[in-house]
């Protein structure tokens, strides 16, 4: 999908300059940024979920949080690159 984004002369210009030293894309480059900053969304959002759990076993259905949990673990995981 093509879309359009418009970013700060300041960084579109690292931007360009990284991308052509590594021999990126720029559509691959942004991508793959987007995608690293989701992955660091959705690690910060288990981590919180974990951290309340444990601060606050008696306001969770633990059962619940754990199925939620190991699903977001193994989606997070099968996308990173081993």
């Amino acid at each position: 999908m093509k879309t359009a984004v418009s970013l700060p002369n300041d960084l579109f210009f690292t931007v360009e300059k990284i991308r052509k030293k590594h021999n990126i894309k720029r559509s691959s480059f942004i991508s793959s940024a987007i995608t690293e900053y989701i992955k660091k969304l959705q690690n910060q959002q288990l981590l919180d979920s974990i951290n309340d759990v444990y601060n606050n076993p008696e306001n969770h259905d633990t059962e619940l949080l754990n199925n939620y949990i190991s699903n977001l673990k193994n989606n997070i995981l099968e996308k990173e690159q081993w």
